[in-house]
């Protein structure tokens, strides 16, 4: 990766989400099912935004 990547707050945020994520996958309970998708699926997408933006740069 890039070290302009580390620079961005969006990058954080991304690895914050991923975490969060990860510590629900192994709650019990359908919201917390729901709540790990919702989280990986925002890392996925802040990764995409992170990977466009450094592009057109």
């Amino acid at each position: 990766m890039n070290k302009k990547i580390f620079k961005q707050p969006v990058f954080y945020l991304a690895l914050f989400n991923f975490f969060i994520g990860l510590i629900f996958i192994f709650q019990d309970g359908i919201l917390a099912r729901i709540a790990s998708y919702l989280f990986q699926l925002n890392f996925i997408f802040s990764m995409y935004i992170l990977k466009n933006t450094e592009n057109k740069k």
